[in-house]
């Protein structure tokens, strides 16, 4: 396995709600959380809709189906719910029954310029690297660049592998050599490149929700009532509702998939 294809699967391995990782469950109250997201979705609430699209692709409270995960995904994306624009991206990209590289590169894209921490990480490497073809070191200068500037966990380790094959100059990557002279980072005792330590600075551990806490917190936001602009759906203004704005094709079949009744399930099933 190579480099990137390593972090392309670290990528997906982390991918998760809030930072909180949605696993696989058939308990009664996963059912009910289920049913409630469902409902949610039903009704437009773009953030149901993208919880809704994890527990399709998780098997969380109902079977597992990649189909209708890319499907509520596709949805909230277009809604403009980041995460799902991210994931979205990563199953085109990786996923054998969806790949389609062109409609992965725009939704990460899409991510990276609505400030998904790992967007910008990942389109720098796929812009550094042969491996699909997007080869174009003025892209990789400028996404690397601003995961750099964003101080991304992983990029002293793609740092590193960039050095292994040249240098990097004001010349070659003209912003990450900028954003590095900027903010230098340090070589561990090992040789390693490494953000310093923040001297002086008290470290306080923040500790995710648990998985309760999160979906409650979502339920109730989602019973809000949100301002809107000329749409009647709630918590969709008229910039992103299908009555007030004229769509694409794909956007057409997307909401026509989700709103237009029954979807067939991998085994034949409908839901």
């Amino acid at each position: 396995m190579n480099l990137l294809q390593a972090i392309v699967l670290w990528c997906i391995s982390t991918f998760a709600l809030a930072q909180l990782k949605v696993e696989p469950c058939n308990t009664q109250k996963c059912q009910n959380y289920f049913v409630h997201f469902k409902k949610n979705a039903q009704r437009g609430h773009a953030d149901s809709i993208a919880t809704l699209a994890e527990f399709y692709y998780h098997g969380f409270g109902t079977s597992k189906n990649l189909l209708l995960a890319m499907k509520y995904h596709k949805k909230a994306a277009r809604l403009g719910v980041v995460r799902s624009q991210y994931k979205a991206a990563l199953l085109f990209l990786t996923n054998e029954r969806f790949k389609d590289h062109k409609r992965g590169m725009n939704y990460l894209r899409k991510a990276a310029y609505n400030d998904h921490i790992n967007a910008p990480y990942l389109l720098g490497i796929i812009y550094y690297s042969d491996e699909f073809g997007e080869k174009n070191k003025t892209e990789a200068d400028k996404w690397l660049a601003q995961a750099y500037k964003e101080n991304h966990d992983d990029i002293p380790e793609f740092i590193e592998h960039i050095y292994s094959f040249e240098d990097i100059t004001q010349a070659s990557f003209p912003s990450l050599y900028a954003a590095m002279e900027k903010n230098p980072m340090i070589k561990t005792q090992q040789n390693r490149f490494a953000w310093p330590p923040e001297d002086g600075t008290e470290v306080i551990t923040v500790l995710s929700p648990d998985i309760d806490s999160l979906l409650k917190k979502q339920m109730l936001d989602s019973r809000k009532k949100i301002k809107q602009l000329g749409s009647r759906m709630a918590g969709i203004d008229c910039r992103t509702s299908v009555a007030c704005r004229a769509l694409t094709l794909d956007e057409m079949k997307d909401s026509m998939n989700i709103t237009g009744g029954n979807v067939v399930t991998n085994d034949g099933g409908s839901q």
